[in-house]
């Protein structure tokens, strides 16, 4: 599937490499790689100390074209930028050794979404942001030291579909995490955590309701484990990811 629709993994295991290898050179064609370059964030790719070897072996691979090289930042949204600059400075030692040996891809890249707005060190010849595409910062760190300012490019709505009064004392939904402490109407609205709604939200998420010309804000017990909408409303603005990281 990777050849037939001709996508570009990231690589670092040699059973996938010697695969792609064997199944480019059947179809008569050649697949393009990016190495993936483990400096510090332990979740998988070729460890940095390994990785010019490795890339080395990857040139012996007939069908591969080695296109790109890229690490991944673990803590580019944190205050303490010590681990960053560490993983930089590891990564830019591999490149080094790839360039004397004439075998540095074409493509290097390394800055996440948080990386991209702060860290311009890491920018190389591409980035990859995440979050950030979709107009939200990584987290408030991120948001202080960006010159960048990002506004949300979705919304997020539901309709209403039931509306009811409940008593003092009653729990709302599962865990009763929220008891009404006096007559309460619920609305209820069909999104939740199964439509990727955080259940971090749970009874600290909001919505923006508009009533005719009225533009206002308020505060629900939400049905189900958690709710909120994505939306501006003139000035007004409610961000779920936002509001999910208050918690932190």
């Amino acid at each position: 599937m990777i050849i037939d629709y001709q996508l570009t993994p990231s690589v670092y295991e040699p059973t996938l490499c010697n695969t792609l290898s064997r199944t480019a050179q059947a179809k008569g064609t050649s697949v393009k790689v990016h190495l993936d370059v483990d400096t510090g964030m332990n979740r998988g790719g070729i460890w940095y100390t390994e990785a010019v070897d490795f890339l080395k072996w990857l040139t012996s691979l007939d069908g591969i074209e080695i296109e790109g090289v890229f690490t991944h930042f673990a803590t580019a949204d944190q205050p303490d930028k010590s681990h960053v600059h560490l993983q930089l400075e590891r990564f830019k030692s591999v490149l080094s050794n790839l360039s004397e040996l004439n075998l540095r891809p074409p493509i290097v890249h390394a800055a996440n979404s948080a990386a991209a707005l702060t860290l311009s060190d890491s920018h190389f010849d591409t980035v990859r942001v995440g979050l950030s595409l979709y107009g939200v910062y990584p987290s408030s760190e991120v948001r202080r030291a960006s010159p960048v300012s990002l506004r949300p490019a979705l919304s997020w709505k539901a309709r209403l579909i039931c509306l009811r009064q409940s008593m003092q004392g009653e729990g709302v939904s599962y865990g009763r995490t929220y008891i009404v402490d006096k007559p309460t109407w619920l609305a209820t609205l069909p999104v939740g955590y199964a439509d990727g709604y955080s259940r971090a939200l749970s009874n600290r998420g909001e919505a923006l309701i508009g009533r005719q010309s009225v533009n206002r804000s308020e505060r629900f017990a939400w049905m189900g484990p958690s709710f909120g909408l994505h939306r501006r409303k003139g000035n007004r603005q409610i961000s779920p990811y936002a509001s999910a990281m208050r918690q932190y």
